[in-house]
């Protein structure tokens, strides 16, 4: 699905320079049918995207961003030069496929740095030192997020209101911290962190993937029954649903 919509986005910006190669009294008409056909282009990109979405590909998640920028300025930026500079219509193709790349680039930065995954990977570490603090000071990890509260931290980072929350399983010796951005689509990623490896990691889900069990959890209990829910005005547990929050 990326491919196709990358391929889409690259024939729109390739016909552009073989446009601007072309002969430069073409008729106004020419020109906005040009025009009109890259914006096509964009537009089934951005559908692609959409329904990659749709099915939990992150990565093109964050790109329909980048889409939806591409078709709001690209498009009506370049109706606007063509009407302004009538002597150099010609060039106008050419400009845009000159600054694409570094466009294309600029915005697909900008709708990772807006994703709700790296936002609460960041928001995460106030958890992560607290739960270093609380190690280093009883000699074990809690077993619960609540024993954290209030010495080690005062408030948890809001995931979503109205969806799961931060979820946690230790053993006292090592723990998995992890959260799901989204559950309203027919896939979902979890996002795990344990200090074994320091790192966060995903593992995606589709379907028929049955039940999910964090280590070192002692028994396979299914996943979303095992998951802590909030709802607005109610407090947040980390453990545990909040009654009539959340999503089943």
């Amino acid at each position: 699905m990326l491919e196709i919509t990358l391929a889409l986005a690259m024939f729109a910006v390739i016909g552009s320079v073989l446009y601007a190669e072309g002969d430069a009294t073409r008729s106004a008409k020419t020109h906005a049918t040009f025009i009109g056909v890259a914006g096509f282009c964009l537009a089934v990109a951005g559908f692609l995207v959409l329904c990659a979405a749709a099915f939990g590909n992150l990565v093109v998640l964050a790109a329909w961003v980048l889409i939806i920028w591409i078709s709001a300025i690209f498009i009506p930026g370049g109706l606007t030069l063509f009407i302004a500079l009538r002597s150099s219509r010609r060039w106008i193709p050419l400009l845009f496929a000159a600054s694409s790349p570094l466009l294309l680039w600029g915005l697909m930065t900008l709708g990772d740095s807006m994703s709700p995954e790296e936002r609460l990977m960041d928001e995460a570490r106030v958890i992560i030192v607290a739960l270093e603090t609380y190690r280093s000071e009883t000699g074990s990890y809690p077993e619960s997020l609540s024993h954290l509260q209030p010495n080690y931290i005062e408030a948890f980072p809001v995931v979503y209101v109205g969806q799961f929350d931060w979820f946690y399983a230790s053993d006292g010796e090592t723990y998995q911290l992890g959260f799901i951005p989204d559950v309203d689509r027919w896939t979902y990623t979890v996002f795990l962190y344990s200090p074994d490896v320091a790192k966060w990691e995903f593992d995606f889900h589709g379907f028929g993937s049955g039940p999910f069990t964090v280590p070192p959890t002692p028994s396979p209990t299914p996943f979303f029954r095992t998951m802590p829910f909030a709802a607005p005005g109610r407090p947040r547990t980390p453990e545990g649903p909040t009654p009539g929050g959340g999503r089943g």
